[in-house]
């Protein structure tokens, strides 16, 4: 093996190795896992799940056949996990560091329980950008042309109103519907008292410096010709 190769080689498993413990802390499926990192799954059990009763099971998710008839809750949080992964990759992020970084941030940002698992996320980002197990685009996102948010459709479709924004749906709903107030509740906002305060004091050190510029050059004569 070519010895300017070896440093590289072991950074990328390194990587590769960092990758697959985010997925398996964020709860992803070896399956998952192995498509993200391209480490062999056998590899992955012993690595990651030596204890066998923790290996995560289940059904892999079908994400086109789930999303359109899932609630609105649901389609709502499938969204803001994808706006979070485009706008990774749309910074230059590789897909899989940008699917991990995404769905960290919404688990930050909705509230527990997060109806969205990893493999959800990874379903979804798969079938947006036609990666991993499967070639074909399911999804785009589109922007609503009444509040102007991005949320998940059909691959192709062309918002032409609000009919399809969840976000919409939750902002008509959020006065009666005690389900969509506890998934998003109101947040306080931060104590801006000492800002204003800040701006008078900011504008009058600025004025003053102005003033003594000015009061500065008429003190200066003009040099004669």
């Amino acid at each position: 093996m070519d010895a300017s190769r070896a440093p590289a080689r072991i950074e990328a498993r390194l990587q590769a190795l960092k990758l697959a413990q985010a997925c398996a802390e964020l709860g992803a499926r070896v399956r998952t896992i192995a498509a993200l990192t391209g480490l062999p799954a056998r590899e992955l059990l012993e690595l990651l799940f030596p204890d066998r009763q923790a290996v995560p099971r289940g059904r892999p998710p079908a994400s086109p056949d789930w999303y359109h008839t899932a609630n609105l809750l649901n389609r709502a949080e499938a969204s803001i996990a994808m706006v979070l992964y485009r706008r990774l990759c749309d910074a230059g992020f590789p897909p899989p560091e940008a699917l991990v970084g995404a769905y960290r941030h919404y688990r930050g940002v909705c509230e527990p329980p997060h109806r969205i698992s990893f493999d959800r996320a990874f379903d979804l980002a798969g079938h947006t950008d036609g990666l991993w197990f499967t070639t074909v685009r399911s999804f785009s996102l589109v922007a609503c042309p009444a509040c102007h948010s991005t949320f998940l459709a059909a691959c192709g479709t062309i918002a032409l109103s609000n009919e399809e924004c969840p976000f919409c749906k939750l902002v008509q709903r959020y006065g009666t519907d005690p389900r969509v107030q506890a998934s998003f509740p109101v947040r306080p906002l931060a104590d801006l008292s000492g800002v204003p305060l800040g701006v008078r004091e900011l504008l009058r050190d600025s004025t003053l410096r102005s003033a003594a510029d000015v009061e500065g050059g008429d003190r200066r004569e003009p040099r004669s010709s």
